[in-house]
Order: C-alpha cells, then sequence, then structure tokens
C-alpha cells in the first residue's frame, strides 16, 4: 500500500528542526508539533467535520486549512507518529457494527487573536457543544487513521476533504476515538458549533497538532 512520502516537496530541517511542506504544513521537531495556517469556516450550525479543505465540507466544519491531507499526514509521520485506520460502520443482522479508529492519539489545539488583540490556545474541542442542553464536548484526543488510499492509489482525504473528522466517514486522516456515525438514522446530530466561543468565519487560525500523551515513540 502507498503512505504519503515524510520528505517529498519538503524543505529540509534546518538547525532549529523545522520542515516545511507545501500549502503551509509546519513541522517543528523541536517542539513536536505540527503546525497548520487556516480560517475560521463556521461559527454556528451543526457539525461532521472540525477541520477540512477548501472546495468540500466547509459548510459544516469548523475550520478550513488549505493544507493537502497528504502532506499532513506526511508531517505527522516526521514525529514520529504512527497511522492505523480510520473507523467505521456497518449494518449488522441485528445492530449496527461499529469498528473504532486506531493509530496514535494527537492532540489538536487552536491559536487566534480575539476580538480585544489578546492571543488564545485552546484544546479544539472547547468550540463544540452538545444538544440539547449545551452539553461540553469532552477533551479527548483524536486518532491518527491516517485515510485510506482507493484503487488507484489516490489518498482519499485529499479529494473527500476529511483531515479532522467528527462524525466517521471512513477516510479521515484524524478522527474520534469513538465512531458517530455518518447517517441520521444511525447516531443524530448532536455536535454543533459552540458560537459564544468560536469567532466569527473568515477569523485566521493556526491547528498545532501534537502528541497527546505520551510522546511519540521513536524509532
Amino acid at each position: 500500500m502507498p503512505v504519503p512520502s515524510n520528505d517529498s516537496e519538503a524543505t529540509a530541517s534546518d538547525a532549529s528542526g523545522i520542515v516545511s511542506l507545501p500549502n503551509g504544513v509546519v513541522c517543528d521537531r523541536t517542539r513536536n508539533q505540527v503546525i497548520l495556517t487556516g480560517e475560521v469556516a463556521i461559527d454556528a450550525g451543526f457539525l461532521e467535520q472540525v477541520v477540512c479543505i477548501p472546495g468540500t465540507r466547509e459548510h459544516e466544519a469548523l475550520v478550513v486549512v488549505d493544507a493537502r491531507p497528504a502532506d499532513v499526514h506526511a508531517a505527522l509521520l516526521l514525529l514520529g507518529a504512527r497511522p492505523g485506520r480510520p473507523g467505521r460502520w456497518e449494518y449488522g443482522e441485528t445492530d449496527v457494527l461499529r469498528l473504532p479508529p486506531e493509530g496514535d492519539r494527537v492532540s489538536v489545539r487552536v491559536r487566534f487573536v480575539d476580538n480585544s488583540g489578546a492571543p488564545q490556545e485552546h484544546l479544539i474541542s472547547s468550540w463544540i457543544v452538545g444538544q440539547p442542553g449545551d452539553r461540553p464536548f469532552p477533551e479527548q484526543p483524536w486518532v491518527f487513521g491516517g485515510s485510506r488510499f482507493d484503487d488507484q492509489g489516490r489518498y482519499l482525504a485529499d479529494s473527500s476533504g476529511s483531515l479532522i473528522g467528527l462524525v466517521t466517514f471512513g477516510d479521515e486522516v484524524l478522527g474520534l476515538e469513538s465512531v458517530l456515525a455518518d447517517s441520521i438514522e444511525v447516531d443524530s446530530a448532536v455536535w454543533e458549533a459552540r458560537t459564544l466561543v468560536v469567532p466569527r468565519p473568515g477569523t485566521p487560525v493556526q491547528l498545532i497538532l501534537s502528541p497527546w500523551s505520551p510522546p511519540f515513540p521513536k524509532e
């Protein structure tokens, strides 16, 4: 099976341990983090994605980034993160079968400047709320499933835009630990943008991807 390269089209690491990949993907091996640049997509409404790429699922995602998902995969490999497989679900004879994702656990933080000019950085989960009752979204890692390849060797997330998924499409680079079906006949829409804290659409942001805990293993 082909895998996204961790060195193609990348600018060689300098003494600071920084590797730059296309479209604003930065791998900081010294700080053990990957940095993506984007903007707020929506600040209200139900969510199916946390992060997507342009021209895909901006209407149901918190953040849109220019980064190619395969390059984000490659940057995580440079940190030593190990991909597994995305979660999936299917109808069984009597119930819905849910297969959770596998892979290393990743923290996703969002950095931005608020209306007063003060820098802010929070877990992306703080931008999500559950209905009914404004239930807080649990602080939890995102699983590096690593998307999938089609029969022609194409990395599916590059076309679907599923960079960080909330519901389980089965092609996301990073996804929830639990499986949330992408059919409202199976799982009702529950999670939405937390309007009180999400900046207005178009606000520039950075996403910080790093090991959840413990650090990614070194080969």
